[in-house]
């Protein structure tokens, strides 16, 4: 029918520009914007990383712009220092099966925080972790490396938006 075909060629037309629209706000970490107003002195923070994947830094970065603070250019410059350090991923059997194979690994990520001001007062610190369990097979080798790094982007990404929780104002 023609209201068919109308219907079908405004679906190829319109849809594939909003998903992509859609796509790049949440990019942009459109989705966080206003849900954490983080500590005034964070305006223009620093972060220093002792030991930590760029990754994680991007990540904190990304978040800390998409909220209502900013990132300095410096530490000269900055209001706050963000120091992250020890980050770990560690990998440990979780099951194995009756056969005596491993059947499921947990994997854990662990990263230390602390936010000074500018005189070197500490503001607050801790420490974050996160576990996930994941099914292993030996026959699906290539596939569960790429499972374990998806995992472990995952939880940088959770580990990113408990840490910004604990930078809120209370």
């Amino acid at each position: 029918s023609m209201t068919g075909t109308f219907m079908k060629s405004i679906r190829t037309v319109l849809l594939p520009p909003l998903l992509l629209a859609l796509t790049l706000l949440q990019g942009r970490g459109f989705h966080l914007r206003g849900e954490v107003s983080l500590l005034n002195e964070m305006s223009s923070t620093w972060i220093a990383g002792q030991g930590v994947s760029s990754g994680l830094t991007h990540s904190v970065g990304n978040a800390i712009r998409n909220s209502n603070g900013d990132t300095a250019r410096s530490e000269k410059e900055a209001s706050a220092i963000l120091l992250l350090s020890n980050e770990s991923f560690s990998r440990q059997v979780a099951t194995v099966g009756s056969d005596g194979k491993v059947s499921e690994y947990q994997l854990s990520y662990q990263l230390d925080w602390e936010l000074s001001n500018k005189q070197g007062t500490v503001l607050r610190e801790g420490t974050l972790k996160q576990r996930e369990n994941y099914q292993y097979s030996a026959n699906q080798l290539l596939g569960k490396s790429q499972e374990e790094k998806h995992l472990r982007q995952r939880m940088v990404r959770e580990v990113t938006r408990d840490l910004m929780r604990s930078l809120r104002q209370k």
